[in-house]
């Protein structure tokens, strides 16, 4: 009666009626509840073989004068109350929250959610049912939130008991944002959900709308918000889960490094790492680059140390070498940046063979109409770039790295061989060798290249083979100057004072 009397209240424009209207409704919902909660352990409310799928609605039940429909059911899952309570909570998100009174309101959310939660099936396909059920929760947790002075502890309460997952994830992400700033703790932290009911059936309720999991719809719903942080530190507690998403999902793939360290999967850890640094798809500027090489550098020497002398230790062994090498580039690319304006710090690590391309034309540049006076130390130091450069190349491809090598050693000739190698080659006749090496590593840019390349670069692994150091690329440097053939036998004279002269002084 109290039900068909709320059609003509719900249409009055009395608020004092709408006020007894609501008190009403909140006060027989709670009546239920209370009733039900005292009687918990006694077997009352089963729920009879009425056909649930036959629709009812106001104008089906007002046209039945017979109350027989209501032994047939739970009166507080009928579907004319289900429909009342919508009505309701529609027409409080249209009002100001002020309006709203926060005590009925909270009764009326907790009845709505109950009477839908009571009225599902095990194993029913109710679609109808549970898109209304899900239209509940979308009305209920912002309304709760907007009126409440607790709003939010209420939602995430109810959130957690009627498996609203949408809402659980957007308080705890708003607390986590308030939890930078403040450096406060967020009350409302998912992790205990996936902690302590791991495997549970509470997990394994799937979202309406989406058909996930908890787990499934809290990593997905934080990777659609670009949240990858959060991703990797809830995806602790679902580690399966988090390795099919890192795989799967190319927003995550650079991540894929993270979780295989906190496994002790150093060796998989660097791989990624380096996969990374190699992918045009990650963007991976200069500096970033540096540290994740630097990451997988320390990551993959903890994997050759367990490895050892084995054969997977020898192919980390091969990988740890490739590691230092890109990093040699990085710092190649660093110079340059500092000599040059012309290289974005923004842009990814080059190949070898841009940046060497790019040090000769700054070699050029920085020669050209003669130079300043700092013009042989900047030679210098960018043929040493260039051979660094070199020595990162693939240690498979010999041949690549003798010629790009000797293309850096016949520069350095290059640079000063029209002047100072002519007067060179005129006096040689006049002076002794000794004065003649002095010369050479003193007045042209070859010449300090060569001995700050031995000094620096080769000390203490002398007993190496170097396959960009300048004595096993002598021939191939003379043939790149095109000289003639006088010309050839003095330069090569003067360069073989130098380097006899220059190693013997080694010994």
């Amino acid at each position: 009666v109290a039900m068909h009397g709320a059609t003509n209240v719900s249409a009055s424009s009395s608020s004092k009626d709408l006020s007894l209207w609501c008190k009403w409704l909140s006060l027989a919902l709670q009546t239920a509840a209370t009733y039900r909660n005292e009687r918990s352990t006694v077997l009352y409310d089963i729920v009879s073989s009425h056909n649930n799928d036959e629709e009812e609605d106001y104008d089906s039940f007002l046209s039945t004068p017979s109350m027989l429909s209501f032994t047939t059911r739970l009166w507080t899952c009928h579907p004319v109350l289900q429909q009342v309570l919508i009505k309701q909570l529609e027409f409080w998100n249209t009002v100001p929250a002020e309006v709203v009174d926060g005590y009925v309101l909270k009764i009326v959310v907790e009845g709505a959610l109950s009477s839908f939660a009571d009225s599902r099936v095990e194993g029913d396909d109710n679609k109808s049912g549970e898109e209304k059920y899900n239209f509940v929760k979308e009305l209920a947790f912002p309304l709760l939130r907007r009126v409440l002075m607790d709003g939010d502890a209420v939602a995430f309460q109810l959130g957690v008991k009627y498996h609203y997952y949408e809402g659980l994830c957007d308080i705890s992400h708003q607390y986590d944002k308030y939890s930078l700033s403040t450096k406060e703790e967020n009350p409302y932290k998912l992790d205990q959900l996936l902690h302590t009911q791991e495997n549970s059936r509470w997990q394994q309720v799937c979202d309406y709308k989406t058909g996930l999991s908890f787990p499934e719809f809290l990593l997905q719903w934080h990777i659609n918000r670009g949240l990858y942080a959060q991703v990797l530190d809830y995806g602790r507690y679902c580690p399966a889960l988090l390795s099919t998403l890192l795989a799967k999902d190319e927003r995550l793939q650079k991540y894929q490094w993270i979780p295989s360290l906190r496994s002790n999967g150093y060796a998989e850890a660097s791989h990624h790492l380096i996969t990374n640094v190699q992918n045009p798809e990650t963007s991976c500027t200069l500096s970033a680059s540096r540290r994740a090489l630097s990451l997988a550098k320390l990551s993959n020497r903890l994997a050759l140390t367990e490895k050892g002398d084995s054969t997977e230790g020898a192919v980390l062994a091969k990988q740890q070498r490739s590691i230092e090498n890109k990093l040699e580039l990085v710092q190649a690319q660093e110079l340059l940046m500092e000599q040059s304006h012309a290289i974005n710090a923004n842009k990814p690590l080059m190949s070898a063979e841009r940046l060497l391309s790019l040090m000769f034309d700054q070699l050029e540049r920085v020669n050209k109409d003669g130079g300043g006076s700092n013009t042989m130390e900047e030679s210098v130091q960018l043929c040493l770039i260039g051979l660094a450069i070199c020595r990162s190349m693939d240690e498979n491809d010999t041949t690549e790295i003798a010629t790009s090598a000797s293309r850096v050693w016949a520069k350095s000739l290059m640079v000063d061989l029209s002047s100072t190698w002519v007067e060179l080659i005129q006096s040689q006749q006049t002076v002794t060798a000794q004065a003649l090496k002095e010369s050479i590593l003193g007045s042209t840019v070859f010449g300090r290249l060569f001995e700050e390349y031995d000094e620096n670069t080769r000390k203490g692994k002398e007993h190496e083979v170097d396959p960009v150091a300048f004595q096993h690329l002598e021939e191939t440097v003379l043939e790149r100057l095109g000289l003639d053939r006088t010309t050839h036998a003095e330069m090569k004279r003067l360069l073989q004072i130098a380097n006899t002269d220059y190693q013997e002084g080694h010994q």
